[in-house]
């Protein structure tokens, strides 16, 4: 699975400074874009939900609900969702282009199975790929050990 958290301020540890900010990727996507995307992203499959929003990562004074959802393929939490809503910030062009060629919602799939989905996203966390804004796909170790501070 592939966790799509492509800029620096959605990661909690400090260690990633080398990463894209998301106040450089703002406003990227047009209307209809970003519009189908967010649609897609909030009808993905909620893996887990918290009871404590976390405040957005642009405004601070936002409250985002604190969920992550799934389709199978990859993994995105409420604040992606709630930066292509709010902001149409900048995704992976093969993020987008496969969001744009699936034929149903993520919630509607007849095959998809969330609990098979739940517990294979826990049996490999530590091995989670984050695909960033630029289309590269790194590993947590990988951003850990490239951090400059």
């Amino acid at each position: 699975m592939i966790s799509v958290t492509p800029y620096k301020e959605m990661f909690s540890s400090r260690l990633h400074y080398d990463l894209p900010s998301v106040f450089s990727h703002l406003n990227v996507l047009d209307d209809g874009c970003a519009k189908k995307i967010s649609s897609y992203l909030e009808n993905g499959l909620v893996l887990f939900e918290f009871v404590s929003p976390v405040p957005s990562i642009i405004d601070k004074k936002t409250l985002v609900p604190y969920v992550l959802y799934s389709d199978g393929e990859y993994c995105w939490d409420g604040m992606l969702l709630h930066l292509v809503k709010e902001y149409s910030v900048e995704l992976p062009k093969a993020f987008i282009d496969y969001i744009l060629g699936c034929e149903f919602l993520p919630n509607q799939s007849k095959v998809l199975n969330r609990d098979e989905i739940c517990k294979e996203y826990m049996a490999n966390k530590e091995k989670l790929r984050y695909l960033l804004v630029d289309g590269l796909q790194v590993s947590l170790s990988d951003l850990i050990s490239t951090s400059k501070h």
